[in-house]
């Protein structure tokens, strides 16, 4: 996801309703796993028939999506902790 941040997700998250948080993450939660899985298993199940270059392309596909998860699970933290005060 391109200019994906905490920042941006915080944004994402002030514009919905809190009945509708919990869907909104399982969503995008669910989507980054996905790609981590399903590149891993590709990854796994081609094993050496990659070249460098496509398992590069692989490996930061799934980094990214990590990354995301995180990003994504700092930003609810952190709304959660603002919206209780």
């Amino acid at each position: 996801m391109t200019n994906f941040s905490k920042e941006n997700y915080l944004v994402s998250l002030s514009k919905i309703s809190a009945s509708e948080i919990a869907g909104h993450l399982a969503h995008d939660l669910r989507n980054r796993a996905s790609i981590i899985v399903s590149n891993a298993a590709y990854m796994k199940h081609e094993s050496g028939k990659l070249t460098d270059e496509e398992q590069e392309q692989f490996l930061n596909s799934i980094e990214q999506s990590a990354n995301d998860i995180f990003t994504i699970l700092e930003a609810y933290l952190e709304y959660d902790k603002t919206s209780h005060k």
